[in-house]
């Protein structure tokens, strides 16, 4: 089988900002889907909100028009 000759996506990732915070897994074990395990690290359950800019953004190698830049 021969390989795509584009990846599914591509963009160019600008302008990351990741906010990361404990938080009680009591509060937040019923907002996640069934079966999920909350991961821990050092006995906390983390929650975090990653933002950030795409740039020059393709779907299997063409713009999408309106949504190249987001």
């Amino acid at each position: 089988m021969s390989e795509p000759s584009h990846p599914f996506l591509s963009a160019q990732w600008r302008n990351l900002i990741m906010l990361t915070y404990a938080v009680d897994a009591a509060r937040i074990i019923d907002r996640v889907p069934s079966g999920t395990t909350l991961d821990s690290w050092r006995g906390q359950a983390l929650v975090s909100l990653v933002g950030f800019h795409f740039l020059d953004t393709k779907v299997l190698g063409a713009p999408v028009p309106f949504h190249q830049d987001f």
